[in-house]
């Protein structure tokens, strides 16, 4: 998910025709959440012992600030200003999406790529699934506010980041496999593949 090296993607020839594009979505809580973010100090940082200070320092710096929009939208000075940011530049980032031929959601990761492959009529490995029903790793974690903590800080976060979350959760009914239709707690991967592959994703 690291394009911001990557110039201007407006500019790419998505609509060409030998090409074949897919861009992965995820909630912005949990991306900010992970181990590999734009801020040093809080990759290295223990993860079950990280300071309100560098959280705050994280959530406040101007790399973290809607960072899908950031990295999406065509306007690549002044683009992102927090809860502020204009709603052009989500609908930026909305325009360069629709330009995709496909969008992932890293919500059911496993499911869309059996998915993806299914629709371009690629091979898969023999899928080695233990027989017991297999929940999504999400499912028994903790929810984003649990991790962080800190009410303040998760209504904090959710303020700053709305247009990010906006654009997400719009994605989510566009993407290959609509991962709010996969029962997670009830059927494992093989048997959600089975149901995407019924078309029912």
């Amino acid at each position: 998910w690291e394009y911001q090296k990557c110039g201007n993607l407006h500019d790419t020839n998505w609509e060409y025709e030998n090409l074949v594009s897919v861009i992965v979505m995820r909630h912005p809580l949990d991306r900010l959440q992970s181990r590999n973010t734009c801020d040093n100090t809080f990759n290295k940082a223990d993860p079950d012992n990280i300071t309100a200070g560098v959280w705050w320092n994280y959530a406040s710096s101007k790399c973290a600030d809607n960072y899908a929009l950031k990295v999406l939208s065509k306007r690549k000075t002044n683009c992102c200003q927090g809860a502020n940011t204009s709603v052009d530049i989500l609908n930026d980032a909305k325009d360069l999406i629709r330009r995709f031929t496909f969008v992932i959601d890293m919500a059911c990761m496993d499911e869309s790529l059996i998915e993806l492959a299914r629709v371009l009529n690629l091979p898969l490995p023999e899928l080695k699934y233990p027989k017991k029903q297999l929940k999504k790793h999400t499912a028994n974690r903790f929810t984003a506010r649990e991790r962080i903590g800190n009410d303040t800080l998760y209504e904090y976060l959710m303020s700053r980041f709305r247009r990010d979350i906006e654009l997400y959760e719009w994605s989510r009914p566009i993407s290959l496999v609509d991962c709010s239709r996969l029962n997670f707690n009830n059927n494992t991967v093989d048997e959600r593949a089975k149901i995407c592959f019924g078309g029912s994703c």
